[in-house]
């Protein structure tokens, strides 16, 4: 369980954690995944966060 500062509890909490996946392209036109991570307070269900990765398609 991933826990961060959640600014509505104005506490730590644990996170629910959402991964969507989606391709796209990248500055030379090619094929990317990029994965992005929500995270949301289990407590007051608030968004905290989200975050991008990107991978070539191989």
């Amino acid at each position: 369980m991933v826990r961060k500062f959640c600014p509505k509890c104005r506490t730590i909490q644990n996170m629910n954690v959402s991964d969507f996946k989606k391709i796209g392209k990248d500055k030379n036109n090619k094929d990317i995944e990029v994965i992005i991570k929500s995270y949301q307070c289990s407590v007051c269900h608030i968004f905290v966060q989200s975050e991008e990765d990107k991978a070539p398609i191989v």
